[in-house]
């Protein structure tokens, strides 16, 4: 797997996740101060994918519903709510180290189905969302529990 970060926090969050040792461990960091987009906004999305080369298998992992799991779904994403409990979402971990057993239970649960692995293919099919003008900054949930944890 590639890890990239999709982030609405503070343009500086390179240089916190690289203070805090975390760089060996993503790809790319994308801020929506710099893509122009704030999540949920399709393009914020979309934008990360295409930059990553459009894998062929893609998840979102994030703590906020809205932002990041109802972003991440309305392009195709498969998303997983970490955290923060939420009566819609369809996949839920209580920590960062819960987040493997989702996908390898996906690809168990429907490989005797003939569906396809969620991937990428959506991004292009969907229209933009308009989004509210104001939106609430999201901190990652990899900074949250650096944070809490110190």
């Amino acid at each position: 797997w590639s890890h990239a970060m999709l982030t609405n926090h503070v343009p500086e969050l390179p240089d916190i996740v690289r203070w805090v040792g975390l760089t060996p461990y993503f790809t790319r960091i994308f801020n929506s101060a710099e893509i122009g987009y704030e999540k949920p906004h399709p393009c914020a999305f979309q934008t990360v994918m295409k930059a990553m080369g459009v894998p062929d298998t893609c998840w979102m992992i994030g703590d906020s519903y809205e932002a990041d799991v109802v972003g991440a779904e309305t392009v195709g994403i498969p998303a997983i709510l970490v955290r923060q409990r939420h009566l819609m979402a369809s996949r839920y971990a209580e920590t960062l180290w819960d987040v493997p057993r989702i996908p390898a239970a996906w690809r168990r649960i429907n490989s005797s189905r003939d569906i396809p692995a969620p991937n990428s293919s959506t991004l292009e099919q969907r229209p933009p969302i308009e989004r509210p003008a104001n939106s609430i900054v999201q901190i990652s949930p990899v900074m949250r529990s650096m944070r809490s944890s110190a």
